[in-house]
């Protein structure tokens, strides 16, 4: 989910929520992330290592790096903070995500 702070142009921060047991789609993209864990606990794979975040504690996801985010609580929701430079990146190079995209097949996902 989208936050609505006005005036950012650069920046681009959202909510994201993974259920219990959950993950999202593996993939990567032109812009960074940093990724803020505001509930629950994370395991977060960024290309050949595994990082366990804990609430509060931040990862960084460098520009192209394949990248996924899982709950492996059983039980609690994971709730993050994605903190990106999607604008800026999408200001400069246009529709790049369209095509970085596994879950939309796009050609230069992986």
């Amino acid at each position: 989910e989208k936050t609505p702070l006005a005036g950012l142009q650069g920046l681009d921060p959202r909510v994201g929520r993974i259920a219990p047991g959950a993950c999202n789609e593996k993939h990567r993209h032109a812009h960074e992330s940093l990724f803020v864990v505001l509930q629950g606990e994370a395991k977060i794979f960024i290309d050949n290592t595994t990082h366990a975040v804990q609430k509060g504690e931040i990862a960084c996801v460098p520009r192209w790096a394949i990248h996924q985010t899982c709950n492996p609580s059983p039980l609690q929701p994971l709730v993050l903070l994605a903190i990106t430079d999607f604008g800026l990146t999408s200001a400069v190079l246009g529709d790049y995500d369209s095509h970085t995209r596994l879950k939309i097949q796009g050609r230069d996902s992986l």
